[in-house]
């Protein structure tokens, strides 16, 4: 879990990521427009994340991702999507992550 310092605010990693990978695709272009979109869909969210310090701000997830190393994550993340997909290896599109996110890791947007 991730602690929110100034609320003691916590909040699970993958919750934090799931929301950004979903708004990512969904068109948000920076950790603002994140947590604007989980704000508008928390109950949905809510349905299938434990979210439990509510959804997190815009700097937290920047913080979260200002963390994590993007090589690395990028690494981790498609070996996840491959391990929940039932897409066989010779069908798997590797997608590159979009350049918003590549540039708010870049610039550790807030």
């Amino acid at each position: 879990m991730v602690a929110r310092i100034d609320r003691a605010r916590k909040h699970e990693l993958i919750d934090i990521i799931v929301i950004s990978a979903r708004g990512v695709l969904s068109g948000c272009e920076n950790w603002v427009q994140i947590a604007e979109y989980a704000q508008e869909r928390k109950q949905r969210f809510a349905k299938f994340l434990k979210l439990p310090g509510g959804i997190a701000s815009d700097d937290t997830f920047g913080r979260v991702f200002s963390l994590l190393e993007p090589q690395s994550f990028q690494k981790a993340f498609f070996i996840w999507l491959r391990s929940v997909t039932e897409i066989s290896h010779s069908q798997f599109i590797l997608i590159q992550l979009s350049k918003p996110v590549d540039q708010m890791l870049a610039n550790q947007m807030h």
